[in-house]
């Protein structure tokens, strides 16, 4: 299979057939700080990036020790770098790409030098993917997702494309995750 796609920082990668030395946490963030959550559906740009900051300061609260699971948590959508994002509702719908998807991310955190999530610890990264979810579609679509689970009290405030990538990039090196360039 020879479909790649070129990144931010000039490298290919093969996000079907993904190999760690490819993954680049620059081309990442910025990718991810680009991507408008609900497909642009948004009363304003909000990004993946952003909502996967929004997981990790959540898994921050009640694991401040643990540096792994906010790491799993921040890098949860790393995929979407690479692969489109597709909309929950519908991705059952296209058949073996959660299978994909969950093979990139997988390279990823291996890139990364994190160990995959045992199922328990994938399901409470879930379970703050879902609050952000709920509460981003209160505060950006006017929506009432809460028959999924109960929103956060705090609003979502969204940032612009440059700050949240310099956040992401900010916290991926507290947490040492250092998979840059590779020159």
């Amino acid at each position: 299979m020879t479909a790649w796609i070129q990144t931010f920082t000039g490298m290919k990668i093969y996000p079907l057939r993904p190999d760690k030395k490819d993954v680049c946490i620059l081309d990442i963030a910025h990718a991810l700080s680009n991507m408008c959550r609900f497909n642009g559906h948004c009363n304003t740009f909000y990004s993946v990036a952003q909502h996967s900051i929004y997981v990790y300061e959540k898994i921050k609260e009640i694991a401040p020790d643990d540096k792994w699971l906010q790491s799993a948590a921040l890098l949860h959508d790393a995929a979407e770098a690479y692969l489109p994002d597709i909309c929950r509702p519908i991705k059952s719908w296209f058949l073996g790409f959660q299978q994909k998807e969950e093979q990139l991310l997988k390279v990823i955190f291996e890139s990364c030098d994190l160990d995959w999530p045992n199922k328990k610890l994938w399901n409470l990264i879930k379970i703050y993917d879902d609050i952000a979810l709920v509460t981003e579609a209160r505060d950006l679509l006017d929506a009432d997702f809460s028959h999924i689970t109960k929103p956060s009290i705090t609003p979502i405030n969204p940032m612009s494309c440059f700050e949240v990538k310099c956040l992401f990039l900010d916290i991926c090196a507290k947490l040492h995750i250092t998979k840059w360039v590779q020159l």
